[in-house]
């Protein structure tokens, strides 16, 4: 079998995959829009600029300023999310000495094995939840904010994948039917 050794980039990568796939609000429906909530945002304090020095209206001008600052900074928030992601794998890898070791993974019928030469995790298929891919990584997740990193650099063939993803889809569908 072929060692698994994860890199600082490895987690930084998974890191903002598992963000992008995530339940998290902000992302599904926010990160689209972040250059339209700015735009509105500036859009808003400019008319309020012109509505504060034309007219008397003080309490629309100040409402509207303040609906500006708010689309401004949450686009904003949501623009810096992917330098945060950043940061927050960067900070993980360095206080996480545990991902700095190499594992190997084996699989068999019932269950998924990780090994390293400081622990030992083995999971039935059925355990996992949920599997999100990209064109390098598989995240196969046991909990919802907690998963296996697999890189597909660790396969032979793209046949290996295939056979790994159909016994993890497998697992995922036990796992849905008895609950």
């Amino acid at each position: 079998m072929k060692t698994i050794i994860l890199t600082e980039q490895d987690l930084i990568l998974v890191y903002r995959l598992h963000i992008q796939n995530s339940r998290i609000l902000i992302y599904r429906v926010l990160v689209p829009l972040r250059w339209y909530l700015i735009l509105i945002g500036i859009l808003f304090l400019g008319i309020s600029i012109c509505l504060g020095k034309h007219t008397s209206y003080e309490f629309i001008s100040h409402a509207i300023s303040y609906l500006g600052l708010l689309f401004f900074l949450l686009g904003f928030i949501v623009f810096l999310m992917p330098f945060i992601a950043k940061y927050t794998a960067k900070n993980t890898w360095r206080k996480n000495k545990i991902l700095h070791h190499s594992y190997i993974l084996t699989w068999d019928q019932n269950n998924l094995s990780a090994h390293s030469d400081i622990s030992e995790h083995k999971h039935k298929w059925s355990a996992y939840c949920q599997t999100v891919q990209d064109e390098n990584y598989i995240l196969a997740y046991y909990q919802q904010n907690l998963f296996f990193i697999i890189p597909k650099r660790f396969f032979e063939s793209s046949e290996e994948v295939h056979d790994f993803l159909n016994h993890l889809d497998s697992g995922i569908k036990k796992n849905k039917e008895s609950t």
